[in-house]
C-alpha cells in the first residue's frame, strides 16, 4: 500500500520491562503442543523432538500447521517499532505459534529509499540480537530489501550493490531473504532498462532469477513480493510474465481481491495461482492501520477460508504500527493458521486474551476491544469524526470517548502505568535492575508476569494518544461554525458555509484561457496546502443555457512542468458529483474527473494513447471490481477518450471497497500513486456525448497563467464539484511546489465536502 499522503501515525509509545503481579495459570502448555505433534508426525512415518527451548513461557512452534509458512511481516507505513517492541512481538510470536518473521518497516531507509547502503555499528547490533531472540525463540527471520523506486534492473552495479546487501545479512546469520518489489513504479523508468527490456516484467524475472541462482549458492531462500500484488489493480501480463519466468520454488505474495479485504476465499486463491503458476503466500493485510491511523484494530480475524490451505503456500499477517495492541487479532491469526479448520473468532480472542495477559486486566481490554473491534473495511463508532459525510450522533460518540477513557483509567489504577520516559520504553525499568534491555530470564517475577504485565503497560501507552487525538477531534469538530447539532443530536454540515454562486454570464466565454471579461466576476480563493509562498490561485464561475464555466488564476513564475503519469507534475483536476443525494462519501464512477496538464503526451508510433494504460485498469479480461457501475459495465475504448489539446482528458475513478474507504477519509489535496490505480477509462455511464461536451484552455499572462474550464449542466440549478492539482513556481531557492484543493476541507475523493455551486436563474 501507498497511500503517500496518509497524516503521520502517532508515535509508539515504546515497549519496556513488566512489574510483579500475580501468578497467571497458563492456558498453552509446551509439552502438550509437542504430544500433538508427535501424534501427527507419527502418521506421517516421522519422528518428533521435544525443542531444548521447550520452557515454560517458550515457543509453541512444535503445533503442526497446514500453512507451510505463517507468521508476521512488517511492511507497514509510517513509524516502525523499536528494537525492544520488535525482541517483545518475537517473543509473542513464538509463544502464539507464528513462525516467521519478516523484516520489511517502509520507513526503515536502508530497506527502501536508500537500500544500496549497508547496515553498519548499531543497526547490525540490533539485527545479531533480532537472530537471538528469533532461534530462542524459534521464529524463522526474512530480511526484506526494496530497490525498485529508483533500481536500474539492468545494471550490473545495482544487481551487485542488492547482491552484496543481502549477502551481508547472510555472513550475518540471515538464511532467508525477500525481494519486495510493491508499491513501484509500475513502467521501466530508465533509458538503459527501456534498450534491455520489453516490460516491467521482463526485468523483474530477470533479478529475481539471478538472485534466487546467486542465493541458492548460499543456501539461502528467496521469497518476491510483486508489483501487482492484488486482483483490484496492476497489469495481468506482468503477473503472467513472472508466473512463466521465475521458478515455482520462489513463492510470490498476494494480498487478495483487494489490497485490505474483509473475505478472502480458496478459490480465489486458486484462480491467483494459476495466474502466477504456483500456489500464491498471502499477504493478509489485517490489522495494519497505516491507511487508517486515527484507529486501531483489535478484533479476531474473521473471513479466512479454512481451505486456503489447500490452495496457498502461507498466510502472513501485515501488523498495526502499535505492536501492542496488533498482538491481540495477530494471536487469532496464528490460530487460524495452526489449524483453520477448527477456527472460530470468538473463542480465539477468548483465547488471545486469556494466553497474554493477566487476569484483572481482561475485562478493561474487552472494554476496549469493543470500541475498536471493526476492521478497516468496517465502520466504527469514531468514524463519523474522520469521514464527512457519516451520520453523526453526538451523543454516541460522547458515550464511546467516556468508555474509552474509563477503561484506561482502570488499567491504570491496576497499576498497568503507560510508559513515562525514554529509559522506560527501552526496557530500564526498577523491576528490571536498571538494565538496558528487557532479560525476561533475569526480571524479577515470573517471566508469564512480566511479558504479560508488559503488554498491558504497553497497550496503554499505544492508546492513550488514540484517546487523546480522538478527544480533541470530537471536541473541536462540536465547536466548527461550519456545523450545528439538530433536535435529534446529530451534528450536520452547514452545507451554506461553501456555496459558489454562478450567474448567468453577460458575456461569450473565450475558451482560449483568456479571463478579460472575468474581471467584475467574484474570485474564491483555493485553500493550498502546507506553508507555501506567494499568492494562492482562485476560481470564478459562470454559466450559460449549456455549460458551467470556471474561470481560474495562478500565480506563479516560470513555465509549467508537467509529468507522468500526470499527477507528478502541473496539473489542474475537475470533479463532478453527478449525484449528490447518493449517501456514499467517494467518487463513483460516473463523476467525471477531467484532468488538465500543460504540453500533453503525444501518441506513440502506433498511434495509441500512451496514458491509456498507466493505471493497469483497462484489461478488459481482468475487470474484477463491482461497485456502483460494476465490472459489467463497459468502458469506453481507449481511442474514444484522448489526450485532448491544450491538454486535457475526461477520466473516471472505479473505486474498489478498499479505495472507496480510504479516499473518504485520508487527507488528500490531490492524486497520488497509490490512488492512481483506480483511474481509468469512463463506463458507458458517463457518455462520450459529456467527454465530448468538455473543453479547456490555458494561457500565459503576466502573473501566471489562466485558465478556463467547460462542463455541461444538464439544466440543472446546484451541482456539486471541486478543483484540484499542482502548480509550481520558479523562486530563489529552485522550484516551489504546492497543492491545491478549493474544498473547505482536505478530502480530495469524499464528494460530501465538495462545495455547492449555485447556478442563478435556472430552474430546478
Amino acid at each position: 500500500m501507498n497511500p503517500s499522503d496518509i497524516e503521520s501515525l502517532p508515535e509508539n509509545a515504546g515497549s519496556v520491562a513488566g512489574r510483579n503481579r500475580a501468578s497467571f495459570k497458563r492456558t498453552s502448555n509446551p509439552v502438550m503442543h509437542c504430544l500433538k505433534g508427535f501424534l501427527a508426525l507419527l502418521m506421517l512415518g516421522l519422528t518428533c523432538q521435544l525443542p531444548a527451548s521447550a520452557t515454560a513461557g517458550s515457543s509453541v512452534s512444535a503445533d503442526i500447521s497446514p500453512f507451510p509458512i505463517h507468521g508476521v511481516v512488517e511492511g507497514f507505513y509510517g513509524s516502525h517499532w523499536t528494537p525492544e517492541e520488535r525482541l517483545d512481538v518475537i517473543r509473542f510470536m513464538g509463544e502464539v505459534g507464528l513462525q516467521s518473521y519478516f523484516y520489511a518497516p517502509k520507513d526503515d531507509p536502508y530497506h527502501r529509499s536508500r537500500w544500496r547502503e549497508p547496515y553498519a555499528g548499531e543497526q547490525l547490533e540490533i539485527f545479531e540480537e533480532l537472530l537471538v531472540k528469533a532461534e530462542k525463540n524459534d521464529v524463522i527471520i526474512y530480511y526484506a530489501i526494496s530497490p525498485g523506486l529508483d533500481m536500474v534492473y539492468s545494471s550490473e552495479d545495482d544487481y551487485q550493490a542488492l547482491l552484496d546487501k543481502m549477502e551481508a545479512m547472510i555472513d550475518l546469520g540471515i538464511t532467508h531473504v525477500a525481494l519486495f518489489l510493491d508499491d513501484v513504479p509500475e513502467t521501466l523508468n530508465h533509458e538503459e532498462d527501456m534498450e534491455e527490456f520489453d516490460n516491467l516484467g521482463e526485468a523483474h524475472v530477470h533479478v529475481i532469477n539471478r538472485l534466487y541462482e546467486d542465493l541458492k549458492e548460499r543456501g539461502t531462500e528467496l521469497v518476491v513480493c510483486p508489483t501487482t500484488y492484488t486482483d483490484a489493480w496492476g497489469n495481468r501480463e506482468y503477473v503472467y510474465t513472472l508466473g512463466e519466468g521465475v521458478p515455482e520454488e520462489v513463492p510470490l505474495f498476494w494480498t487478495g481481491t483487494d489490497v485490505a479485504i474483509s473475505h478472502i476465499t480458496a478459490e480465489e486463491a486458486r484462480n491467483w495461482g494459476e495466474k502466477m503458476q504456483r500456489k500464491p503466500l498471502i499477504w493478509d493485510n489485517f490489522p495494519v492501520n497505516d491507511f487508517d491511523s486515527w484507529r486501531v484494530f483489535l478484533g479476531p480475524l474473521e473471513g479466512r477460508d479454512p481451505d486456503l490451505a489447500k490452495t496457498t503456500t502461507g498466510i502472513v499477517s501485515n501488523p498495526m504500527n502499535q505492536p501492542y495492541a496488533s498482538m491481540i487479532p495477530m494471536a487469532t491469526v496464528a490460530y487460524y493458521a495452526l489449524d483453520p479448520y477448527n477456527y472460530e473468532p470468538e473463542p480465539a480472542l477468548d483465547r488471545a486474551l486469556n494466553e497474554l495477559f493477566p487476569d484483572d486486566a481482561i475485562p478493561h481490554i474487552r472494554e476496549l476491544i469493543a470500541l475498536y473491534r471493526e476492521h478497516g473495511w468496517d465502520d466504527n463508532v469514531f468514524t463519523p469524526i474522520y469521514t464527512p459525510g457519516k451520520p453523526f450522533h453526538v451523543a454516541t460518540i460522547a458515550e464511546g470517548l467516556g468508555r474509552f477513557q474509563g477503561a484506561i483509567e482502570s488499567l491504570i489504577s491496576l497499576g498497568y502505568e503507560p510508559f513515562d520516559d525514554d529509559n522506560e520504553t527501552n526496557g530500564d525499568s526498577p523491576d528490571n535492575d536498571g538494565s538496558s534491555e528487557y532479560d525476561e530470564d533475569t526480571a524479577t517475577g515470573s517471566a508469564d508476569d512480566d511479558r504479560q504485565t508488559r503488554r498491558v503497560r504497553g497497550l496503554v501507552s499505544e492508546l492513550i494518544p488514540f484517546l487523546e487525538d480522538t478527544r480533541d477531534d470530537f471536541e473541536a469538530m462540536v465547536a466548527d461554525p461550519a456545523y450545528y447539532v439538530d433536535r435529534r443530536g446529530k451534528l450536520q454540515y452547514r452545507v451554506g458555509r461553501q456555496t459558489l454562486t454562478a450567474r448567468e454570464a453577460p458575456f461569450d466565454v473565450d475558451m482560449s484561457g483568456d479571463l478579460s471579461e472575468w474581471e467584475y466576476e467574484g474570485f474564491y480563493s483555493i485553500p493550498v496546502a502546507g506553508n507555501t509562498t506567494g499568492r494562492p490561485p482562485e476560481t470564478a464561475v459562470v454559466h450559460d443555457d449549456t455549460h458551467l464555466y470556471f474561470g481560474m488564476r495562478f500565480y506563479r513564475e516560470g513555465r509549467l512542468a508537467p509529468g507522468e503519469p500526470f499527477f507528478q507534475g502541473d496539473h489542474i483536476m475537475l470533479i463532478v458529483d453527478t449525484d449528490p443525494d447518493d449517501p456514499v462519501t467517494w467518487i463513483k464512477p460516473q463523476d467525471p474527473v477531467i484532468v488538465m496538464r500543460p504540453e500533453p503526451d503525444t501518441d506513440d508510433e502506433d498511434g495509441n494513447d500512451n496514458d491509456a494504460d498507466d493505471s493497469g485498469n483497462n484489461n478488459e479480461e481482468e475487470v474484477t471490481s463491482d461497485v456502483a457501475a460494476g465490472a459489467s459495465a463497459q468502458r469506453l475504448a481507449d481511442e474514444e477518450i484522448e489526450w485532448q489539446e491544450p491538454g486535457y482528458k475526461v477520466r473516471v475513478m472505479d473505486l474498489t471497497p478498499f479505495t472507496q474507504r480510504g479516499i473518504s477519509d485520508i487527507h488528500l489535496y490531490t492524486l497520488t500513486g497509490f490512488f492512481y490505480h483506480q483511474v481509468t477509462n469512463p463506463f458507458r455511464s458517463l457518455t462520450k456525448t459529456f467527454a465530448e461536451e468538455v473543453s479547456f484552455g490555458w494561457k500565459e499572462t503576466d502573473y501566471g497563467y489562466s485558465a478556463v474550464i467547460a462542463v455541461p449542466h444538464g439544466g440543472k440549478s446546484e451541482m456539486r464539484a471541486t478543483i484540484a492539482g499542482l502548480m509550481t513556481s520558479e523562486t530563489d531557492d529552485g522550484r516551489d511546489s504546492h497543492r491545491f484543493l478549493l474544498s473547505a476541507r482536505p478530502y480530495l475523493g469524499n464528494t460530501y465536502t465538495f462545495p455547492l455551486i449555485r447556478l442563478t436563474g435556472m430552474e430546478k
